[in-house]
């Protein structure tokens, strides 16, 4: 039986929902499409044509890509590139971690 890795690309947001005005979270696919539109606002930012993606072109795309949320409050992603995983945790680290742990549904 033949075996395979299937590797996907992923952003958690951490944010404002539009109405009402409450913290949320969600965890969404990247597909290719969107990974080459990362690619091509990280490279114009950064005026390097052939420069690898920045968090800064990332958050950049999130920001015009995010029509759930009026504010995106923080965001950790993983993403497959070619043959390297380009991975981008919390910028406010443990504060971020909380809250996004606050917005999942509690098991009771």
């Amino acid at each position: 039986m033949a075996r395979y890795i299937v590797r996907r690309s992923y952003v958690i947001i951490l944010g404002k929902i539009w109405m009402p005005m409450a913290p949320a979270s969600l965890q969404r696919d990247l597909s290719s499409y969107d990974i080459e539109n990362i690619r091509g606002y990280s490279r114009h930012l950064s005026g390097d044509d052939n420069g690898p993606i920045t968090r800064e072109g990332f958050e950049h795309w999130l920001m015009l890509n995010s029509g759930d949320f009026s504010s995106v409050d923080d965001f950790k992603a993983s993403i497959e590139d070619g043959d390297q995983t380009i991975d981008y945790d919390w910028s406010k680290g443990e504060d971020s971690e909380c809250a996004y742990l606050d917005t999942l549904p509690s098991e009771e």
